[in-house]
């Protein structure tokens, strides 16, 4: 396209100037380069419009609890009382599946409910499976977890869900070893962090797509679950309920 500028020969005056005796000075004739007319005309040449590349992304596939039990059955007992495997159990709890909090508040000899507010706490795993349209629109999942602390027992997990599992202590172990979460029977201190994170999503998908699970969690916390998005809040509710 052509974008009209003010002449630089003639400083869009459309006279022609020459040099004499080291300065310039305008002549009768015509600007040579607008002809006269004060301005030029630049032609520039429009880029061509690179292409868009659409890229299809495949659904994210997540590997079916059943084969994840099934490799855990071939593998034979998976517990193991060794620090590193303690220590798994001091930086964050494993997982429940659905319908397994219910064997560990039995184990104990507690009403679900009891066992909720003493020892459990709602967890989250955000925008599950958001890069497929088969992944039901990307929402977040709640499962239900040991709780880390005082101020999320009962409760929804803060943003920052790291601390040692409420149902374990030291130089006692698990207080329902035989009833632990999955994730915790599952876990080996040879897994990889490829390891550790199929089953964390495989556990939050389990939660997602069994009937009722979300709305058992809906009636323990009696709301809705929530991600939440900063842990002041929790332990500033935890400090004003203290006596």
């Amino acid at each position: 396209m052509s974008t009209p500028e003010t002449c630089i020969f003639c400083n869009g005056t459309g006279k022609h100037h020459s040099v004499e005796r080291g300065r310039r000075v305008p002549t009768d004739e015509n600007c040579c380069m607008c002809g006269g007319a004060g301005s030029v005309f630049v032609t520039t040449t429009a880029l061509p419009e690179k292409p868009v590349e659409v890229v299809v992304k495949e659904p994210r596939k997540y590997t079916p609890i059943a084969e994840l039990k099934q490799r855990l059955e071939e593998a034979g007992d998976n517990s193991c009382s060794c620090q590193t495997c303690q220590n798994a159990c001091k930086m964050k709890p494993g997982w429940f599946l659905p319908g397994e909090a219910e064997k560990a508040a039995e184990a104990l000899g507690m009403s679900m409910t009891a066992f909720f507010d003493e020892y459990l706490s709602v967890d989250w795993y955000e925008t599950l499976g958001k890069t497929g349209p088969d992944d039901s629109g990307g929402r977040d999942a709640f499962v239900l977890s040991p709780a880390t602390g005082p101020w999320n027992k009962g409760d929804m997990y803060g943003a920052s869900p790291r601390g040692q599992c409420a149902l374990f202590a030291d130089g006692v172990g698990c207080r329902i070893h035989s009833a632990k979460p999955f994730e915790c029977r599952a876990y080996h201190h040879g897994d990889t962090g490829k390891d550790v994170a199929e089953r964390h999503a495989a556990v939050a998908v389990a939660w997602r797509d069994t009937p009722g699970a979300q709305e058992q969690l809906q009636e323990l916390l009696g709301h809705d679950p929530y991600v939440v998005e900063d842990d002041r809040d929790f332990i500033s509710r935890y400090v004003d309920s203290l006596p």
